[in-house]
């Protein structure tokens, strides 16, 4: 198909007195071993499981502005769009993109895609191995990431671009499968999850909060062992003991020998021994792997 080439052309890098423009849109050029850098910093900073959510929105967001830029320069038909996107990502240097299908069908007012194609010398791919090897997963989360914003922001359905084969495995190029979230169904929920990944400062908040908890607990029960342990040393007896518990906890204690006789009690009532016994028998037969 025969594309504009004024298009293209309005979107090619411009220089003008020192500054770069796509389009519209300021630009810069940056070394991929620059990236390749960033990406070793993001893993052993962050781990890998958030660098890929990392990078992948960050394609995401690199793919819908390159999306925008081309509706604000063009008047195409979806399909004409869509298949400028492949172009604009090999424009950019970040690979060298062909798509090999494209179906796309419209019901209720939504548009339904279904893509594949292939990507070759992917920096993204070039950089991971160069700084950790050969990978056993697919690597080019940006890359990913640019075409699920791309087409998302094209046909306003969130679509998500996965990778079935990848140069970072060592293969010769890499194989990628877009579609629709509804086409996808169960297989991108990880990458929907990358999409609504929580901050790392709201993660590390709540990591706090657990730790703090687990202390707070960690100090309770070291100051009852603490109490239990000066009881026993005093030679005090089992009430003594259970009182103290008691005391500390506010939970009521019973203590009973094998045959479920009670023989030291705390927090509850005289009159009450009797159904706090058949409610633990109860229990212990309902549970036969607790029984002594």
């Amino acid at each position: 198909m025969n594309k504009p080439k004024s298009v293209l052309d309005q979107l090619e890098l411009k220089f003008d007195n020192g500054y770069i423009y796509m389009g519209k849109s300021r630009s810069m050029i940056v070394a991929t071993n620059a990236l390749g850098l960033l990406r070793r910093d993001l893993i052993r900073d962050m781990g890998f499981e958030r660098m890929k959510g990392f990078l992948f929105r960050y394609g995401w967001n690199l793919g819908r502005q390159d999306a925008k830029e081309l509706l604000n320069h063009a008047n195409c038909t979806v399909e004409e769009y869509i298949q400028y996107g492949p172009t604009l990502h090999t424009m950019k240097g970040h690979v060298k993109a062909r798509c090999t299908l494209l179906e796309i069908k419209k019901e209720n007012g939504k548009y339904q895609v279904t893509m594949e194609g292939y990507w070759s010398h992917s920096y993204e791919a070039e950089e991971h191995v160069r700084h950790f090897g050969i990978s056993s997963i697919p690597v080019c989360f940006t890359l990913s990431g640019y075409a699920s914003g791309f087409v998302s922001e094209i046909i306003g359905e969130k679509t998500i671009f996965k990778e079935m084969a990848c140069q970072g495995m060592g293969k010769e190029q890499c194989h990628w499968i877009g579609k629709t979230v509804e086409l996808w169904g169960k297989e991108v929920e990880q990458e929907l999850c990358y999409l609504d990944e929580s901050p790392i400062v709201e993660e590390l908040a709540a990591t706090y909060e657990k730790l703090l908890e687990e202390r707070n607990n960690l100090k309770f029960v070291t100051a009852v062992h603490k109490k239990l342990t000066e009881e026993i040393i005093k030679g005090n007896n089992l009430d003594s003991v259970v009182h103290q518990v008691f005391q500390a906890t506010n939970i009521p204690v019973l203590i009973e020998n094998l045959h479920l006789h009670p023989m030291a009690y705390a927090g509850i009532p005289s009159d009450e021994l009797e159904q706090y016994k058949n409610e633990l028998v109860d229990y212990l037969g309902k549970n036969p792997f607790c029984q002594p």
